[in-house]
């Protein structure tokens, strides 16, 4: 007759624990959904343009600041190599310069040693400073640039 009482309290420390797992599980679902709409507005309202590109060079994820910026609509970038930011005459050769950064990720400024230049939609050209972040995810490598237009110093 003992062994009645027992089953019980297993059975209800049972339950008791899977009832405190699914409630960690919604909580943890609910933190996860903030945390990434947050992460989403705070790149959206960044007051520079943020481009994340993966490891192959496809821009992923961009913010409206760089659409502004270089005149694309968003659709239009999303899928592209990240090249097609650039006059025509360095695509390759940053081509080159991005598969190095791969074998060395680290965050820093590109091209402190030269000019760099941002290519609109239509053609036109624009002094930018670039700053590189290389992220991590379980979903692969990226890395964020995040892009200022230069002003001219008078």
């Amino acid at each position: 007759m003992t062994e009645e009482p027992e089953k019980f309290e297993l059975r209800s420390a049972i339950n008791g624990a899977a009832e405190a797992t699914e409630q960690l599980k919604d909580r943890l679902e609910v933190m996860s959904k903030e945390t990434i709409e947050l992460q989403k507005v705070i790149i959206e309202r960044f007051p520079d343009a943020v481009i994340v590109v993966n490891d192959a060079g496809v821009i992923t994820h961009l913010n409206q600041q760089s659409e502004y910026m270089f005149g694309y609509h968003h659709s239009e970038l999303a899928g592209q190599k990240v090249e097609i930011l650039l006059p025509h005459e360095v695509r390759e050769l940053h081509t080159a310069h991005r598969e190095k950064f791969a074998d060395d990720p680290r965050s820093r400024q590109m091209g402190t040693d030269l000019p760099l230049l941002g290519r609109r939609k239509n053609g036109s050209e624009f002094p930018v400073e670039i700053m590189l972040s290389p992220i991590i995810t379980i979903a692969g490598s990226y890395v964020v640039a995040v892009i200022r237009r230069k002003r001219s110093v008078p």
